[in-house]
């Protein structure tokens, strides 16, 4: 049934694009700009897409300024209500410089280098000396995902970065650091630690063997029709296959 309505809908929407009406406008995470960029590249509704910040999304859904908030982590009690559909399940991957010798780590490790209980890599066997640390900015759903995920409770950041990209960037040019960051964003000149001896695969996100995985989200305020349409659209074969083809993976209850 719900797939005839956004039929409709979508019948709807288009006609109305047509027209002249305004895109419907995503705001939200910046580590979801690639999933984000893919389907607005693809979608038979037109998108604007404004990145900032899962808190940033959120804020502007509330507040009137967006059709739909991007998040990258699980909401909480304070988001308030909002209606949140599992766009595609994201691995955060822990990654060092191509220089560092280290191919995995442990939580407990991970969580000792956050929170500044170990800061030289000699103590971890290495000769590369006082470790970098790398972080993302407050308000990053992925910064929440990840502290949540480990435990870190006082964080101890060196850097704290904007985007996913900028941190690549960062640990690509330094052979002391260590950074994460969404498993979908490539770049040269690093690579990601096995965590807990667990890497990154299909079968290590569904299953929860892998410890850093949090939900993609697109949030709506149940308002909007067209952000309906939308919806059932990148949630249907399309755009679930879109998602897979930039590394994501589906959200388990369509296995």
């Amino acid at each position: 049934m719900r797939r005839l309505v956004a039929a409709v809908l979508a019948f709807f929407f288009t006609a109305c694009a047509c027209g002249g009406e305004r895109p419907l406008c995503v705001v939200g995470s910046s580590s979801m700009g690639k999933a984000l960029r893919t389907l607005a590249a693809a979608s038979p509704y037109p998108i604007e897409v404004q990145l900032g910040g899962t808190q940033q999304g959120l804020a502007a859904l509330a507040e009137g300024r967006a059709d739909l908030a991007a998040c990258s982590r699980a909401l909480t009690p304070a988001d308030g209500e909002v209606e949140p559909t599992v766009l595609a399940l994201d691995a955060i991957a822990v990654v060092v410089n191509d220089e560092n010798p280290f191919t995995a780590i442990d939580s407990d490790v991970l969580r000792a280098v956050y929170e500044g209980e170990i800061t030289d890599w000699n103590t971890l066997g290495c000769t590369l000396g006082r470790i970098v640390v790398i972080g993302r900015e407050t308000g990053s759903g992925t910064r929440a995902s990840f502290e949540n995920a480990i435990g870190i409770r006082k964080p101890a950041h060196g850097q704290e970065l904007g985007e996913d990209g900028i941190v690549c960037t960062a640990v690509s040019s330094c052979p002391r650091a260590i950074g994460y960051v969404s498993a979908a964003c490539e770049a040269e000149g690093i690579h990601p630690l096995l965590l807990d001896g667990s890497a990154i695969s299909q079968e290590t996100v569904q299953s929860g063997t892998y410890p850093l995985v949090r939900p993609f989200l697109l949030c709506a305020d149940g308002t909007d029709e067209r952000a309906e349409a939308f919806l059932v659209w990148a949630t249907g074969e399309e755009g679930r296959t879109l998602l897979r083809s930039i590394g994501l993976f589906e959200p388990q209850e369509r296995q």
